[in-house]
């Protein structure tokens, strides 16, 4: 966690935190292994929003505010942890296809841009009878994030055996 950031509503820092951890790490790790038990406490499911106006917008509409939520640095810690654990469980390292660029880690949008020009430069590159035809399509859902389904993704991580305890 980088230091130096402001707390959320509960008031440790990630200065804190961390001397927590190093001084007693059997109760930190009590805090995070309620999930265990499948519950999550309330308190680290509340959150701060402030609006941030985007750049160049007019402040004429709610969609020129974007909403930060400032959350706790004990649920930031939870969702780093959990984060690592998904994406280190072997029932997910085959599952996803390599043109897979938003939402994954060492892939950006340049890089899906260059692959989509490659693939263009190589259909462009026969002749006429030999080219092949090529379709791009592109989906941009807006506020996807805002509309999911959150019981939906807990019960795709049990599926996948995706465990909730926090290694001792």
């Amino acid at each position: 966690m980088k230091k130096g950031k402001a707390p959320g509503m509960d008031g440790p820092t990630a200065e804190m935190w961390k001397d927590m951890w190093e001084t007693c790490p059997q109760q930190v790790l009590s805090i995070y292994n309620c999930l265990v038990k499948k519950c999550f406490p309330k308190k680290r499911k509340k959150t701060r929003v402030v609006l941030i106006r985007k750049p160049g917008k007019q402040r004429n509409s709610s969609s020129c505010f974007r909403p930060i939520s400032l959350l706790d640095v004990a649920g930031k810690i939870y969702e780093r942890l959990l984060a690592k654990r998904i994406k280190q469980h072997p029932a997910l390292k085959g599952d996803l296809s390599g043109n897979q660029y938003g939402f994954t880690a060492g892939k950006s949008t340049i890089e899906a841009t260059e692959r989509v020009m490659q693939l263009i430069g190589m259909i462009k590159g026969g002749s006429r009878q030999t080219k092949e035809k090529c379709v791009v399509g592109a989906l941009d859902v807006r506020n996807e994030f805002n509309t999911i389904a959150w019981t939906a993704t807990g019960s795709y991580g049990q599926k996948m055996g995706i465990s909730c305890e926090v290694p001792q």
